[in-house]
Protein backbone atom coordinates (compact mmCIF):
# COMPACT_ATOMS: atom_id res chain seq x y z
CA UNK A 1 0.00 0.00 0.00
CA UNK A 2 1.35 3.51 -1.02
CA UNK A 3 1.87 6.33 1.23
CA UNK A 4 -0.34 9.45 -0.10
CA UNK A 5 2.23 11.70 0.83
CA UNK A 6 4.85 9.03 -0.79
CA UNK A 7 2.70 9.86 -4.21
CA UNK A 8 3.98 13.04 -6.09
CA UNK A 9 0.51 14.08 -7.41
CA UNK A 10 -0.90 13.91 -3.88
CA UNK A 11 -2.72 17.47 -2.73
CA UNK A 12 -1.20 19.46 0.31
CA UNK A 13 -3.88 19.14 3.32
CA UNK A 14 -5.88 22.27 2.74
CA UNK A 15 -6.06 24.83 5.40
CA UNK A 16 -9.91 24.48 5.88
CA UNK A 17 -9.62 20.59 6.89
CA UNK A 18 -6.80 21.43 9.07
CA UNK A 19 -8.91 24.06 10.36
CA UNK A 20 -12.78 21.63 10.55
CA UNK A 21 -10.12 19.00 12.03
CA UNK A 22 -9.28 21.71 15.11
CA UNK A 23 -12.45 22.89 15.62
CA UNK A 24 -13.62 19.37 15.64
CA UNK A 25 -10.75 18.92 18.79
CA UNK A 26 -11.13 22.36 20.44
CA UNK A 27 -15.11 22.84 20.12
CA UNK A 28 -15.49 19.91 22.78
CA UNK A 29 -13.23 20.99 25.03
CA UNK A 30 -14.24 24.76 25.73
CA UNK A 31 -17.55 23.07 26.07
CA UNK A 32 -16.33 21.12 29.03
CA UNK A 33 -14.52 23.89 30.04
CA UNK A 34 -17.91 25.63 30.68
CA UNK A 35 -19.68 23.38 31.65
CA UNK A 36 -17.41 23.06 34.44
CA UNK A 37 -17.58 26.71 35.37
CA UNK A 38 -21.27 26.76 35.37
CA UNK A 39 -20.95 23.45 37.71
CA UNK A 40 -18.45 25.70 39.73
CA UNK A 41 -20.54 28.50 39.56
CA UNK A 42 -23.84 26.40 40.73
CA UNK A 43 -22.27 24.83 43.71
CA UNK A 44 -20.57 27.61 44.64
CA UNK A 45 -24.06 29.41 44.76
CA UNK A 46 -25.51 26.05 46.61
CA UNK A 47 -22.99 25.92 49.57
CA UNK A 48 -23.31 29.81 50.34
CA UNK A 49 -27.02 28.84 51.07
CA UNK A 50 -26.02 25.61 53.29
CA UNK A 51 -23.20 27.64 54.70
CA UNK A 52 -25.30 30.54 55.41
CA UNK A 53 -23.00 33.17 53.75
CA UNK A 54 -25.28 33.30 50.83
CA UNK A 55 -28.34 35.92 51.68
CA UNK A 56 -32.14 36.23 49.68
CA UNK A 57 -31.94 39.40 47.57
CA UNK A 58 -33.14 41.65 50.29
CA UNK A 59 -29.99 40.62 52.42
CA UNK A 60 -31.20 38.79 54.95
CA UNK A 61 -29.95 35.36 55.96
CA UNK A 62 -31.78 32.09 54.91
CA UNK A 63 -33.96 30.18 57.53
CA UNK A 64 -32.14 26.98 58.95
CA UNK A 65 -34.68 25.05 57.04
CA UNK A 66 -33.41 26.22 53.90
CA UNK A 67 -29.80 26.39 54.68
CA UNK A 68 -30.89 22.19 55.38
CA UNK A 69 -32.42 21.76 51.67
CA UNK A 70 -29.57 23.46 50.05
CA UNK A 71 -27.46 21.30 51.87
CA UNK A 72 -29.54 18.05 51.24
CA UNK A 73 -29.93 18.98 47.17
CA UNK A 74 -25.98 19.40 47.00
CA UNK A 75 -25.11 15.81 46.04
CA UNK A 76 -27.98 15.37 43.67
CA UNK A 77 -27.05 18.55 41.73
CA UNK A 78 -23.35 17.17 41.52
CA UNK A 79 -24.11 13.96 40.74
CA UNK A 80 -26.22 15.58 37.99
CA UNK A 81 -23.57 17.90 36.99
CA UNK A 82 -20.97 14.46 37.12
CA UNK A 83 -23.12 12.88 34.84
CA UNK A 84 -23.37 15.49 32.29
CA UNK A 85 -19.65 15.95 32.43
CA UNK A 86 -18.94 11.94 32.11
CA UNK A 87 -21.13 12.25 28.82
CA UNK A 88 -19.15 15.47 27.52
CA UNK A 89 -15.90 13.56 27.93
CA UNK A 90 -17.08 10.55 26.03
CA UNK A 91 -18.53 12.52 23.00
CA UNK A 92 -15.25 14.45 23.66
CA UNK A 93 -12.78 11.75 22.90
CA UNK A 94 -14.93 10.34 20.06
CA UNK A 95 -15.40 13.76 18.27
CA UNK A 96 -11.30 14.27 18.91
CA UNK A 97 -10.31 10.88 17.84
CA UNK A 98 -12.80 11.34 14.41
CA UNK A 99 -10.73 15.24 14.31
CA UNK A 100 -7.29 13.34 14.01
CA UNK A 101 -9.01 11.09 11.54
CA UNK A 102 -10.34 13.78 9.80
CA UNK A 103 -7.03 15.39 9.35
CA UNK A 104 -5.73 12.32 7.68
CA UNK A 105 -8.33 12.98 5.09
CA UNK A 106 -10.68 10.28 6.49
CA UNK A 107 -14.20 10.26 4.34
CA UNK A 108 -15.40 8.41 7.54
CA UNK A 109 -14.65 10.78 9.85
CA UNK A 110 -15.83 13.38 8.15
CA UNK A 111 -19.53 11.97 7.37
CA UNK A 112 -19.58 10.65 10.91
CA UNK A 113 -18.61 14.33 12.89
CA UNK A 114 -20.68 16.38 10.18
CA UNK A 115 -23.87 13.75 11.46
CA UNK A 116 -22.69 14.94 14.72
CA UNK A 117 -22.04 18.27 14.32
CA UNK A 118 -25.85 18.81 12.60
CA UNK A 119 -27.55 17.23 15.64
CA UNK A 120 -25.27 19.46 17.84
CA UNK A 121 -26.29 22.47 16.14
CA UNK A 122 -29.64 21.72 16.63
CA UNK A 123 -29.82 20.73 20.18
CA UNK A 124 -27.62 23.98 20.46
CA UNK A 125 -30.18 26.12 18.86
CA UNK A 126 -32.77 24.72 20.91
CA UNK A 127 -30.65 25.18 24.13
CA UNK A 128 -30.29 28.53 23.08
CA UNK A 129 -34.09 29.62 22.74
CA UNK A 130 -35.10 27.06 25.86
CA UNK A 131 -32.27 27.58 27.80
CA UNK A 132 -32.87 31.42 27.87
CA UNK A 133 -36.66 31.01 29.02
CA UNK A 134 -35.75 27.99 31.17
CA UNK A 135 -33.28 30.11 33.09
CA UNK A 136 -34.99 33.01 33.13
CA UNK A 137 -38.27 31.01 34.24
CA UNK A 138 -35.88 29.41 37.09
CA UNK A 139 -34.60 32.54 38.26
CA UNK A 140 -38.17 33.97 38.76
CA UNK A 141 -39.94 30.73 40.64
CA UNK A 142 -36.42 31.35 42.99
CA UNK A 143 -37.02 35.12 43.25
CA UNK A 144 -40.76 34.80 44.46
CA UNK A 145 -40.40 31.68 46.02
CA UNK A 146 -37.38 32.24 47.76
CA UNK A 147 -36.62 35.97 47.75
CA UNK A 148 -33.32 34.95 45.76
CA UNK A 149 -31.90 34.62 42.23
CA UNK A 150 -30.11 32.34 40.65
CA UNK A 151 -26.47 32.58 39.95
CA UNK A 152 -26.03 35.83 37.56
CA UNK A 153 -23.10 33.46 35.75
CA UNK A 154 -25.49 30.96 34.84
CA UNK A 155 -27.08 32.90 31.93
CA UNK A 156 -23.52 34.39 30.22
CA UNK A 157 -21.87 31.06 30.45
CA UNK A 158 -25.23 29.38 28.84
CA UNK A 159 -25.21 31.90 25.94
CA UNK A 160 -21.15 31.27 25.75
CA UNK A 161 -21.99 27.67 25.91
CA UNK A 162 -24.79 27.88 23.02
CA UNK A 163 -22.35 30.56 20.81
CA UNK A 164 -19.79 28.37 21.17
CA UNK A 165 -21.60 25.07 19.45
CA UNK A 166 -23.65 26.94 17.14
CA UNK A 167 -20.63 28.80 15.38
CA UNK A 168 -18.69 26.04 15.98
CA UNK A 169 -20.72 23.28 14.36
CA UNK A 170 -21.93 25.86 11.27
CA UNK A 171 -18.04 26.73 10.72
CA UNK A 172 -17.34 23.04 10.97
CA UNK A 173 -19.64 21.78 8.21
CA UNK A 174 -18.51 24.54 6.07
CA UNK A 175 -14.66 23.99 6.33
CA UNK A 176 -15.24 20.20 6.29
CA UNK A 177 -16.97 20.50 2.87
CA UNK A 178 -15.44 23.04 0.80
CA UNK A 179 -13.88 22.30 -2.09
CA UNK A 180 -10.65 21.91 -1.63
CA UNK A 181 -11.81 19.62 1.50
CA UNK A 182 -13.25 17.23 -0.29
CA UNK A 183 -10.96 17.45 -3.30
CA UNK A 184 -8.53 15.89 0.22
CA UNK A 185 -10.70 13.87 1.74
CA UNK A 186 -11.56 12.45 -2.04
CA UNK A 187 -7.88 12.02 -3.01
CA UNK A 188 -7.08 10.04 0.03
CA UNK A 189 -9.45 7.67 -0.17
CA UNK A 190 -8.36 6.93 -3.46
CA UNK A 191 -4.79 6.71 -2.16
CA UNK A 192 -5.92 4.46 0.52
CA UNK A 193 -7.79 1.91 -2.42
CA UNK A 194 -4.62 1.62 -4.50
Amino acid sequence: MTSLHASPHAPARPASLTAASLLAIGVPVVVIGLTVAACVSMMSWIGGVADGTATRDDGTAFTQAKRESAEAVSPYVLGSFAAVLAVFALLSVLWIVLGLQLRKGSSGARTTLAVFAVLWLLFGLLGAAGGALLLSRVDSYFHDAYTMSIPASLQPLGYAHATVVIVGMIAFLILAYLPASSAYVKATTIARRA
